[in-house]
């Protein structure tokens, strides 16, 4: 596998086509389909990548880049944007309208060739 994505998105249909995509760029891809799900991975998993979809909110973007950044240090961030307004401090950003090409362009830059998830460090108040 090229790398671990935790890939965020709050539109079904397009949070399921992100991830086959990825997948079948070879990544190892999770999908959680709710807040409570999301915030179990991001407390007991470890991840490269943090992928926040443009459909997340503000709130909750930052909330999980908070949440990811204290449980994986050395995991980067890629927020894909619909407009020029960046609701958290990424390591990347793509716009949406430039479709999976510049997703994989911009995986590829963080993760390089293949790289494991980098170690995890629990969580503060567990």
């Amino acid at each position: 596998m090229k790398g671990r994505i935790l890939s965020l998105s709050a539109n079904s249909e397009l949070g399921k086509l992100r991830a086959m995509v990825l997948r079948q760029a070879g990544y190892d891809v999770k999908w959680p389909s709710s807040k409570s799900e999301t915030e179990a991975l991001l407390g007991n998993e470890r991840f490269d990548i943090l992928l926040i979809g443009h459909t997340i909110s503000g709130h909750s973007a930052r909330e999980f880049a908070d949440a990811f950044r204290a449980s994986n240090p050395n995991g980067k961030i890629i927020v894909i944007m619909a407009t020029t307004y960046i609701m958290v401090k990424a390591d990347k950003t793509v716009r949406a309208i430039d479709g999976p090409e510049a997703l994989l362009e911009a995986l590829g830059e963080l993760l390089g060739s293949n790289r494991s998830a980098a170690p995890m460090r629990p969580a503060i108040g567990e």
